[in-house]
């Protein structure tokens, strides 16, 4: 089986009443090939709360208005570990 690597980033801001942030990134083989229609989870550690994304044609993903906390990043696909 062949191993997924995650790239992200986190972009945010500050407002006067609320605080915003979004996680993206994209899904590679480790030859740095892009890996399409992998499911990426995105888990609270505090809270449990989980929500999932899917990656494009082009291996990015993206999850807006995450609040702040720290979260457990994942990756499937069939065929990959």
């Amino acid at each position: 089986m062949m191993k997924l690597v995650l790239s992200f980033a986190i972009a945010g801001s500050l407002g006067l009443f609320a605080q915003s942030s979004s996680l993206q990134g994209s899904v590679t083989d480790v030859q740095g090939a892009t890996i399409p229609e992998a499911v990426i989870s995105i888990v609270n550690q505090e809270t449990s709360l989980s929500r999932r994304s899917v990656s494009n044609s082009l291996g990015a993903y993206s999850f807006a208005q995450v609040p702040p906390g720290t979260y457990r990043v994942e990756a499937q696909k069939p065929g990959f570990k």
